[in-house]
């Protein structure tokens, strides 16, 4: 895979920007720190880092050192990620409308999180004590608890200067360090970094959103939503209990994924949006390097074409957009479940009433992200917006 910039050694035009008293200790420490990667002694290989950077903070080499090396001390290596996601590609019909979800849940067997790690990355909702789900804390809350998460962090602010300015989200603050414009040597190598440690962090967070306890290939979520689908009714009091059930469906979905508002003053960043801003840096990472087959890339810019074209922007309500778009494709296997429930009782002649009509169409339109082209048929006469669902 000759499109895969190593890690190994390179001429770094800044080596010369060092004073002479570090330059030996600089070079001797990329050295280092090249020969423990190779080695596969991560440790080892973050230490020479850090030395590395600690002498020259504007070194790009030093930085993809690092970034590299704190991957690998949690157990992520690039070329596992590669092979999964040319695996999805090759195994999936893509279309502008594949889900991101999918592409990460089925990359989630590369980053193991433990059951100590999800308690600190939220609180359980047993509303349904079989089918637990997690309400995420804040993303900054997550990076400063987890240690994965930490260390991901770390990378991504170390790269932030090697990378450039279009490959970086406004949105997302760690990203505000000034792009190295000049001296740079190594474009494909930090980009491709920074798009695994931002696809990385996806995978993380991916995995809170979509939390299961039964190790199988749906989220709990859409468990949840399976039990609805499964429910008999055939009385107006079940018709009423159902969408009542439903309604409640929504606000817990509400929880994990909101689309608006920030999560907390000191950690404003929402779980659902640290996603959409990681996702979206994959992508514009993987456009920056030449020469990468489709079969690597498809399964992802596919899935982002939609949001990356509603424009990223420090414009609140074109982020709220985005996010929204993001937890349409994330629900998308709920919404066509619950979908299909409402149009199977349409088709049986039941009878809803007016209110009940509204509260479901409501909750299916909060769901699937806004989507009005994913509403059920009983929906699609009197759409609903969000200002006509505002307050259900």
């Amino acid at each position: 895979m000759s499109f895969i910039p190593a890690c190994g050694p390179a001429t770094n035009p800044f080596t010369y920007l060092v004073p002479t008293s570090n330059k030996q200790s600089f070079e001797a420490s990329l050295s280092a720190g090249r020969a423990a990667f190779d080695e596969g002694d991560y440790e080892a290989s973050l230490a020479h880092a850090e030395r590395a950077i600690e002498l020259n903070p504007d070194s790009e080499e030093a930085g993809i050192l690092y970034g590299y090396s704190q991957l690998g001390v949690i157990g992520v290596t690039p070329m596992a990620l590669i092979t999964k996601l040319m695996s999805k590609s090759s195994s999936t019909a893509l279309t502008a409308e594949s889900s991101s979800g999918d592409t990460l849940n089925q990359l989630s067997v590369v980053l193991g999180i433990t059951d100590a790690e999800f308690a600190l990355l939220g609180t359980t909702d047993v509303a349904d004590p079989s089918l637990p789900v997690i309400i995420p804390v804040c993303a900054e809350q997550a990076r400063g608890a987890v240690d994965k998460l930490g260390r991901v962090n770390a990378a991504i602010l170390a790269l932030a200067a090697f990378v450039d300015t279009d490959a970086k989200i406004s949105g997302d603050v760690r990203h505000g360090r000034a792009s190295v414009e000049t001296y740079r040597s190594l474009r494909a190598k930090s980009h491709f970094v920074w798009a695994f440690t931002h696809l990385t962090e996806a995978l993380a967070f991916n995995k809170v959103l979509s939390y299961t306890t039964n190790g199988g290939t749906k989220s709990n979520l859409e468990q949840r939503a399976d039990k609805l689908k499964s429910q008999s009714v055939t009385t107006p009091d079940q018709m009423s209990s159902f969408v009542n059930q439903l309604a409640a469906f929504d606000k817990v979905v509400a929880k994990i994924m909101p689309t608006s508002g920030t999560c907390e003053p000191n950690g404003p960043t929402t779980m659902l949006k640290a996603l959409l801003n990681d996702m979206l840096a994959v992508n514009r990472g993987f456009g920056k390097l030449s020469g990468v087959p489709e079969s690597l890339t498809a399964s992802i810019s596919k899935a982002m074409s939609k949001i990356e074209a509603l424009q990223s922007s420090v414009d609140t309500s074109a982020q709220n957009a985005q996010a929204q778009a993001m937890k349409g494709q994330l629900t998308t296997k709920i919404t066509a479940t619950i979908n299909d429930k409402l149009n199977e009782l349409a088709a049986s002649g039941q009878t809803i009433s007016a209110e009940d009509q509204t509260t479901a169409c409501c909750a299916v339109f909060s769901i699937s992200g806004g989507d009005a082209a994913a509403l059920p048929d009983m929906c699609k006469a009197n759409p609903p917006t969000a200002a006509s669902c505002a307050g259900q």
